[in-house]
């Protein structure tokens, strides 16, 4: 049964690529062909591509469409350009997704920035599997809005469990960080930039509090792939540039110095919005003032006082791991010359090396519970974190579910997400 749902979930995604007399890019069409989007023309067999709800179509013919997904406090706001996230039900497989509906307007102006989404939507269709990649299983196009369908995770958002969590084995910090990086060096080897990495956009695939094995119950998922900017077509760069100034993409307080300076998104700004999340995990506390991070200019101002007085890499339990501080040090680089600037470097930091093996004895021993560790650093308790959601999140209590889950957590201006 099981092979017959894969034969058939191919056979439902995949078309044939018709001979050229017959294509079309005609809105129309349920099956969208682009001549931009594959170098040469030409697309491979099996190809996933966008496609195309005709008029008269729709969504619900595929899937029954659930109740929309409360992300954020802004959602409240109703504005008609924000991406909606609904749960759905593939009525073929019955299998739970998540649909993100994207407006057109939220793109960057122009055709070349629809072409790009186009290409970058395909790109991630395409995808070979990853762990640590959320699975983007189909996209369809309308006239007016991109309705992207990804794999439901249920385990929640790392923001959320930095909340819970009052104290974090050493090795499962290590651990944490291991997946993002591979996750962001997948992205960065396929020439594709995030430009959104916090907490919010990492969930776990399942639940944390479950008794699966530690690979499983501490699996990690990037997510959010809207902000994503491909660097490998010859006007990436161009069309981020609107009446002579650099769109800003991200979330504040999470923003390398060089953003907040006009320069261009590189990988090494990723880098730093890793480091931030690094600091996080092992402190409970920003390693800048998120709080005052409201706007661009304000961004700016706490970045170049945090680096003329520096950030405090002596904050406890941080300095009690030396490894784990010297990798924090070098991501979190103002200079991002100076700056760890890839994930493949950052893996080959001595914190990170031999995880594996130490993860594999003690998984032969017994399940790994938050208790376990005699290596362990203090996470957001009460006392250490109480500023922590404060100064970090706001004064707000605002329900938020994340996207996959519906759970909830607070989110602040400090921590406020630009426009796509």
């Amino acid at each position: 049964i099981e092979g017959r749902k894969a034969q058939l979930k191919e056979a439902y995604y995949s078309t044939h690529r018709p001979e050229a007399s017959s294509r079309t890019s005609t809105l129309d069409s349920e099956t969208y062909f682009h001549d931009s989007c594959i170098a040469g023309d030409i697309y491979p067999p099996g190809m996933k591509k966008i496609r195309r709800l005709s008029a008269g179509s729709k969504l619900s013919t595929y899937y029954y469409i659930g109740s929309e997904l409360r992300v954020c406090a802004d959602c409240n706001k109703k504005s008609t350009s924000r991406p909606v996230l609904r749960d759905i039900i593939d009525r073929r497989t019955g299998e739970p997704k998540v649909l993100k509906i994207i407006s057109k307007s939220r793109l960057p102006p122009g055709p070349e920035g629809l072409v790009n989404w186009r290409m970058l939507c395909e790109k991630l269709l395409n995808f070979e599997p990853c762990s640590n990649i959320m699975r983007v299983e189909q996209v369809w196009e309308s006239d007016t809005s991109f309705y992207v369908v990804t794999e439901k995770l249920v385990g929640g958002e790392l923001f959320e469990f930095l909340l819970k969590e009052k104290v974090i084995p050493e090795d499962i910090c290590k651990y944490i960080m291991k997946q993002i990086f591979q996750a962001v060096e997948l992205l960065h080897n396929r020439n594709m930039l995030h430009r959104d990495i916090k907490p919010e956009n990492i969930m776990f695939r399942n639940p944390t509090n479950s008794a699966l094995p530690v690979p499983e119950r501490y699996e990690l998922v990037l997510i959010d792939f809207d902000t994503c900017k491909m660097i490998d077509t010859p006007n990436a760069d161009t069309i981020e540039i609107v009446n002579g100034k650099r769109r800003l993409v991200g979330t504040y307080g999470y923003l390398a110095p060089e953003i907040l300076r006009g320069e261009e998104y590189t990988t090494a700004s990723d880098m730093w919005s890793i480091g931030i999340v690094l600091y996080i995990l092992m402190t409970g506390v920003p390693p800048v003032s998120m709080d005052k991070m409201y706007d661009a200019k304000s961004s700016h101002a706490v970045l170049t006082a945090a680096e003329t007085n520096g950030i405090d890499f002596n904050m406890p339990p941080l300095i009690e791991f030396p490894l784990a501080r010297d990798l924090c040090r070098r991501l979190l680089s103002f200079d991002r010359h100076k700056r760890i600037g890839n994930a493949t470097d950052a893996l080959a930091h001595p914190w990170l090396v031999g995880l594996t093996s130490i993860f594999d004895r003690r998984l032969k021993l017994k399940n790994y519970s938050m208790g376990d560790s005699q290596d362990r650093h203090q996470g957001p308790s009460d006392n250490n974190s109480g500023g922590y959601i404060r100064n970090l999140f706001g004064r707000g209590t605002a329900k938020s579910g994340n996207h996959n889950s519906g759970a909830s957590a607070a989110k602040s201006d400090g921590a406020r997400k630009l426009p796509l």
